[in-house]
């Protein structure tokens, strides 16, 4: 294996960290818009991009193993010194390409969690509103609440 193919699979990567991006900028303009629909979609279409991922990963480890011989160190760092000048250069534009890419859609997930925990705590907010907790009842001698107000929620399923 050789450094060409070490470039090829960083290349592969960030194409599809970028197409990552992609998908999660749109999952955020899904949860503004509250799309649900989208939002599926992307999750599945990200799923996609995750296998290709664990897939270049396991490449990009065979191909640095066999690069530098050493089964334990795997890094891109650790192929330079098997590289000429040139090759050095194009690894380490690519590498930072690729961190830059992934500190993008790190700020971007993080967005969409904070996204998806003020939905979750909108939809906590508005079952609380639908079914409010109960006061302390008293009882009668009967066993009956005091009063039919406190024994009632908003939704009366004989109605």
């Amino acid at each position: 294996m050789s450094i060409q193919q070490l470039v090829g699979v960083l290349r592969d990567y960030i194409e599809t960290h970028q197409q990552l991006k992609s998908s999660a900028n749109r999952k955020t303009e899904a949860l503004k818009k509250g799309d649900f629909a989208a939002l599926d979609d992307i999750v599945r279409e990200e799923q996609v991009h995750v296998a290709m991922l664990n897939q270049l990963e396991k490449k990009r480890a065979r191909i640095v193993t066999q690069i530098t011989g050493i089964d334990g160190e795997q890094t891109v760092e650790s192929c330079l010194r098997y590289a000429d000048e040139q090759e050095q250069k194009i690894l380490h534009e690519l590498r930072k390409q690729l961190l830059q890419h992934i500190e993008e859609l790190k700020r971007i997930n993080e967005l969409n969690q904070q996204l998806i925990e003020q939905s979750l705590q909108f939809v906590c907010v508005m079952l609380d509103a639908l079914h409010p907790q109960r006061k302390d009842i008293q009882y009668r001698a009967n066993n009956e609440p005091t009063s039919y107000e406190e024994r009632q929620s908003i939704f009366d399923s004989k109605v």
